[in-house]
């Protein structure tokens, strides 16, 4: 799985064929969530879906005709970016061994995903029951990866499942560009963060005053939503 082929482009059902027309709906969907990841990370919120359709090579009617609004078009970018990563979570704990899932889920993250959306959307997206279905979903996945990481001693046992999520979010930020510089810069970063997590991790729990506090995950959905504690 990665960015050419986002869950919501890939729902069908089991037994029967894609004809053309929805092979074609289906990729232009996804060109569009691409073209709207790249235009709201180089122009930011207020940048008109008249940029995201021509980098899309789509026509704006029918960008509006799929997405009615802004708020829908990043609705939806952010239920797919949420979905990848409970895949690429997923994937990695059925297809590598235990003490390797941590590491590949971070490398799979970076070259198979849209990239942190936090920064770029969060306060403009709609706060729906979708919107919590694919977190909710999404969590269940992360949660999964970060025992499997605990049991092989690669990150502390403190550490949780929005702690992974500020991993990736700082790992990959929102920087502007050629995704595979982007990627091939921020991967300097992954061997001394993974090998200072294990050092952690060895090392026991951690006391007093240094210790911070581990964050909510009421507290990461909060940045989606605009909303102050």
């Amino acid at each position: 799985m990665d960015v050419n082929s986002p869950p919501a482009a890939r729902q069908t059902q089991p037994g029967r064929p894609t004809s053309g027309r929805v092979r074609e709906a289906r990729s232009n969907d996804l060109a569009v969530l691409v073209a709207a990841k790249e235009i709201f990370t180089e122009r930011g919120w207020s940048a008109p879906m008249s940029a995201i359709a021509e980098r899309a090579g789509v026509g704006i009617g029918s960008l509006y005709r799929r997405y009615p609004s802004k708020e829908a078009l990043a609705q939806a970018l952010q239920i797919a970016a949420m979905d990848q990563i409970r895949e690429i979570a997923e994937d990695c704990i059925e297809q590598v061994p235990a003490e390797l899932v941590f590491a590949t889920f971070l490398n799979r993250y970076q070259v198979d995903s849209f990239g942190p959306l936090v920064s770029i959307l969060g306060g403009h997206v709609p706060d729906p029951p979708e919107v919590h279905a694919a977190a909710d979903r999404m969590r269940d996945s992360l949660q999964r990866v970060v025992d499997v990481a605990r049991s092989c001693k690669q990150i502390p046992e403190d550490y949780g499942t929005t702690d992974i999520l500020l991993i990736i979010i700082h790992l990959r930020g929102a920087l502007p560009g050629d995704p595979a510089t982007v990627v091939r810069y921020t991967q300097r970063l992954l061997e001394p963060l993974l090998a200072g997590l294990r050092e952690m991790a060895s090392a026991g729990p951690r006391r007093g005053e240094n210790a911070a506090p581990t964050p909510q995950w009421d507290e990461w959905v909060d940045f989606w939503v605009g909303r102050r504690r």
